[in-house]
C-alpha cells in the first residue's frame, strides 16, 4: 500500500484504496484512505486506457539510467536463455515520463499501452519499493496528485510479465542486472537510490530494444560477482576503488581458470600424454596472473566480447602517461593487466598526476562494460564440459598431488 509523508510536516498519509474511473472529461484514479474517509486524492491518467492485464499478474523493479531518462526512452525487454535460442518478450523497461506523456512513440501501441496501465496503478498502489512510506517534498491541500508528486522524475521501471518468466525457474532478476547494466540501466530497488544515477554508465549502439542473458552457471551463487552490479558500483564512486572492484572480478576469474587448467593437466598427467618435464613446465605457467587472464579472454568464454577498441585506446593512454617502461600491445587481457600493476604498486605516483582522475574514470567506463560482459559469457573450457573422464574426487587429487611431488623431486 501507498503511504505518503509530507518532508516539511511529517504527515503521513495512508492511500489504500485504489480505484480507476472514466468519464467524459478523461481517465483518473481514485486514492482513498481507510483510515479518514476525508482523505482522497485523483490522479490523472493520460494515456489511452487498454483493459485487458490483471496487476497481480506483472511485477514492477526500479532502475535508474543517466542516459535513457526521457519520456521516449521506451524498450521491450527480451530474454535470451543461451546463444541458440531466440530472444523472448518478458516486458517494458521505460521512464515515469513515458506514464504522464502522450508524445512519445508508444503512445499509440496497444502492447505497451497494457503495460503502461498495470505499471501506473502498481505504482499508486506502492508496489514498487521495498518501503511502504514514499516521502514527497509537500502535499498539496487541492486533492490533485500526479505521479511525479509521489516519485522521481528521473525513475525507471522494468515491468515484467509473470506469466512469460514462470516457465523460467531459475529467473531472478539478480541474474540480470549485468545486461541492464551493459544498456545502461543502473538496478535502484529503494527510493533514495534515485538521488543520483551512477556515473559509470555508457551509451550503447543505437538500440530498439533490449535483449538480457542470464550470468555464467559458474558464478550463479557467487555473490560478489551480483552485489558488484546491485550495490557496490553506485555506493563506492571513488575511482580507485571502483578499479579495485572491477578487477576483483577478474581475480575470481582467473582463479577459476587454474582450477579449470589444473584439472586439465591432471589428466593429461593420468593418461601421460605430457612428459614430465612438460607438466612441470605448464604448473609454472597456470601460477601466473597475465598467462591466467591470457587463458580467460582467449579459452573461457562461450563467445566473443563486444568491441573491446575504446578500453584498449583508454588503457594506452593511462599507461603511456604515467609508464616510462610502456610497451604497446593490442591485447585488452595484457593492457588490464599493465593498469592494474601500476594502480597496485604505484598508486602514489597516479593519484600526483591524475588529479581528478579522469583517466581512471574514463577506464572504469569501459572496463565496468567488460566486466559485466565476462560475468555473462564466463565458461568453463568445452574440453571439460564435455569430456566426464575429467571429473575428479579428492582421492583422485590426493593421488595427483603426490605425483607432482615426484615430479619436483626428479626434475
Amino acid at each position: 500500500m501507498l503511504k505518503l509523508r509530507s518532508r516539511q510536516s511529517k504527515r503521513e498519509l495512508l492511500l489504500d484504496r485504489v480505484q480507476f474511473f472514466q468519464d467524459e472529461d478523461g481517465s483518473y484514479f481514485l486514492l482513498e484512505s481507510s483510515e479518514d474517509q476525508l482523505i482522497n486524492y485523483t490522479v490523472n491518467f493520460p494515456l489511452p486506457y487498454y483493459d485487458g492485464y490483471k496487476i497481480q499478474d506483472f511485477n514492477c523493479i526500479g532502475f535508474s539510467s543517466s542516459i535513457f531518462n526521457k519520456e521516449n526512452n521506451i524498450f521491450q525487454v527480451n530474454l535470451k536463455k543461451s546463444n541458440k535460442d531466440k530472444p523472448k518478450r518478458i516486458g517494458w523497461i521505460f521512464t515515469i515520463q513515458a506514464l504522464i506523456s502522450t508524445e512519445h512513440n508508444e503512445a499509440n501501441n496497444e502492447h505497451f499501452l497494457r503495460y503502461s496501465f498495470v505499471t501506473f496503478e502498481k505504482l499508486l498502489r506502492g508496489h514498487l519499493f521495498e518501503e511502504t512510506v514514499v516521502y514527497v517534498e509537500d502535499i498539496k491541500p487541492d486533492g490533485i496528485l500526479t505521479l511525479e508528486n509521489i516519485y522521481p522524475a528521473e525513475m525507471v521501471i522494468f515491468t515484467i510479465s509473470n506469466a512469460t518468466v514462470k516457465d523460467i525457474p531459475e529467473f531472478e532478476i539478480d541474474n540480470y542486472l549485468q545486461s541492464f547494466y551493459i544498456y545502461g540501466y543502473y538496478f535502484c530497488p529503494l527510493q533514495g537510490d534515485f538521488d543520483s544515477a551512477i556515473e559509470n554508465l555508457i551509451e550503447p549502439p543505437i538500440i530498439t530494444n533490449i535483449v538480457i542473458q542470464k550470468i555464467s552457471d559458474q558464478l550463479e551463487h557467487d555473490k560478489f560477482a551480483k552485489e558488484l552490479f546491485r550495490t557496490y558500483l553506485k555506493k563506492q564512486n571513488h575511482p580507485l576503488v571502483q578499479f579495485y572492484l572491477l578487477f576483483q572480478v577478474i581475480e575470481l576469474l582467473i582463479d577459476k581458470v587454474y582450477d579449470f587448467e589444473i584439472l586439465k593437466l591432471f589428466s593429461a598427467a593420468k593418461e601421460r600424454t605430457l612428459a614430465p618435464h612438460e607438466i612441470k613446465k605448464r604448473i609454472e605457467s597456470i601460477a601466473n596472473m597475465d598467462y591466467r587472464i591470457t587463458r580467460l579472454f582467449e579459452d573461457y568464454l562461450q563467445k566473443g566480447l563486444s568491441s573491446t577498441t575504446d578500453l584498449v585506446i583508454a588503457l594506452k593512454h593511462f599507461l603511456k602517461h604515467f609508464a616510462s617502461d610502456y610497451k604497446d600491445t593490442s591485447s585488452v587481457g595484457a593492457a588490464i593487466y599493465s593498469c592494474r600493476n601500476k594502480i597496485v604498486h604505484e598508486f602514489r605516483l597516479v593519484a600526483d598526476k591524475d588529479v581528478d582522475f579522469g583517466l581512471l574514470k574514463e577506464i572504469n567506463k569501459h572496463f565496468s562494460i567488460l566486466i559485466a560482459e565476462l560475468v555473462i559469457l564466463f565458461a568453463d573450457d568445452p574440453a571439460l564440459r564435455n569430456n566426464n573422464k575429467l571429473e575428479t574426487s579428492p582421492i583422485e587429487w590426493l593421488k595427483y598431488q603426490l605425483l607432482q611431488e615426484i615430479l619436483q623431486k626428479d626434475l
